[in-house]
């Protein structure tokens, strides 16, 4: 499913939830995502972060980018993932400039190194990394 297009099956999961959390009836569930947005990089993720530091921007293998949509039919909160070498890594800022629907630009450091995520709307998403 794109970022541009929402199916019935989605809209329909998404207002459920959406209306079961205005109504007091459900809470979204964010222990996943916490998780995720937790720092520490695994012995994987160090491997491919200091194997790319310095490389400039590299296209990422795959990426999701979940729209709102997406998250409220899923009644949680969905990082922004994207992989490198079949490693995959989570978006974990706020800190930038865009949006999920717009080209973008966020970065954010985890251990020992810097991270910038390119979200690209009509093309692949990069990554660039750096020592911290």
């Amino acid at each position: 499913m794109s970022a541009d297009t929402i199916d019935g099956e989605t809209l329909a999961d998404a207002l459920a939830n959406l209306f079961a959390v205005v109504d007091g009836d459900a809470e979204p569930d964010t222990a996943e995502y916490d998780r995720a947005m937790e720092l520490g990089l695994t012995d994987a993720q160090r491997e491919v972060a200091a194997e790319y530091a310095g490389a400039g921007r590299i296209e990422v293998g795959t990426s999701t980018v979940p729209n709102l949509a997406e998250k409220l039919a899923a009644g949680k909160k969905i990082p922004w993932t994207f992989t490198l070498d079949g490693v995959r890594f989570v978006k974990k800022t706020s800190t930038g400039s865009g949006s999920s629907v717009a080209d973008s630009e966020w970065w954010w450091s985890d251990g020992d190194y810097g991270f910038t995520f390119y979200r690209h709307t009509g093309g692949t998403d990069e990554v660039s990394i750096r020592e911290a």
